[in-house]
């Protein structure tokens, strides 16, 4: 039996998000502002967002079904992504050859499947998730992911960018979100699922589900469906 799995983190930025979250789930990828035009297919579109979401490793405990994971969230919203924006660079500057930027990709929020946040019950249901990725690139998720992919995310809140590493220069705090939003990560990788026409991918995690719906993947599925590595078939 499967106890835990592997997915790298950046280290000085993972381990102040572990004590938060309890888990790595960021990446070193690359992100932009609005997508641009691009003839590239979904499929390629999907393998790209794969190939760049999946470099990464943490360790961490797999959830055993969908109310596991989502036991584990503060959040569980059902959205589409619908851009790309520079975030937080974790150093004095991206000239610092430690710095560690990021980008916040914006999901608008069709649906709150799951609420655990303190005083949620009086809490107002937002309407964008400003989830933090690590990057390095500033462009390529603007170009890889499909427009306004739907996605499913199992999330947690993340502290202000002066707690994740303390005592370390943070630029830009509050870019990519308005100030009075907070930046979210997937809560663990398996907390982020993208639909596709061919079913539902889970990029961090390089798996996929052909032919599953994000409905597969919502708090009240008894169980995960069948998975398999990503284009394992290809």
């Amino acid at each position: 039996m499967v106890t835990s799995r592997i997915h790298r983190p950046r280290a000085r930025i993972s381990q102040g998000i572990a004590a938060a979250v309890t888990t790595v789930a960021l990446v070193a990828g690359c992100g932009g502002a609005d997508s641009e035009p691009t003839n590239a297919t979904e499929e390629e579109r999907v393998e790209g967002l794969v190939a760049v979401l999946a470099e990464g490793e943490a360790d961490y405990e797999p959830a055993k079904n969908p109310a596991d994971l989502a036991g584990r969230a503060d959040l569980v919203v059902e959205g589409r992504i619908s851009q790309f924006a520079p975030g937080p660079i974790y150093g004095s500057s991206m000239e610092d050859p430690e710095a560690i930027g990021s980008v916040v990709m914006q999901v608008e929020i069709a649906s709150v499947l799951a609420d655990n946040r303190l005083g949620s019950g009086t809490a107002e249901t937002p309407e964008v998730a400003y989830v933090q990725i690590y990057s390095g690139d500033p462009d390529a998720y603007a170009r890889l992911a499909p427009p306004k992919s739907p996605a499913l995310l199992y999330l947690t809140v993340l502290p202000e960018p002066e707690k994740i590493t303390p005592g370390e220069p943070v630029t830009n705090a509050n870019a990519g979100r308005p100030a009075s939003e907070p930046l979210v990560a997937p809560t663990t990788p398996q907390g982020f699922v993208l639909e596709t026409t061919d079913g539902v991918v889970q990029p961090q995690e390089a798996r996929e589900a052909p032919g599953a719906t994000l409905d597969d993947y919502a708090p009240s599925a008894v169980t995960f469906p069948e998975e398999r590595a990503f284009m394992e078939a290809g």
